[in-house]
């Protein structure tokens, strides 16, 4: 799966459309969200913002326990 072009600006993450992570097989969905998770813990420690990123990544976890469920 190819990441979307899209990012959100001044951040380092990629944007994905529902379809995007609805498709994603469930190993480019678990690296994601290490991926997010690790991005947050480290923007966190500088002491950024990580409201947005949070969110993005919370569309990955809510896929997730859809699919555990």
């Amino acid at each position: 799966m190819e990441l979307n072009s899209k990012m959100a600006s001044n951040v380092n993450y990629p944007l994905f459309t529902n379809q995007q992570i609805f498709e994603m097989s469930d190993n480019e969905l678990y690296r994601n969200i290490s991926d997010f998770q690790n991005y947050i813990r480290r923007e966190r420690k500088s002491g950024r913002d990580t409201k947005d990123a949070e969110v993005e990544c919370a569309y990955l976890l809510k896929e997730r326990d859809d699919r555990n469920n």
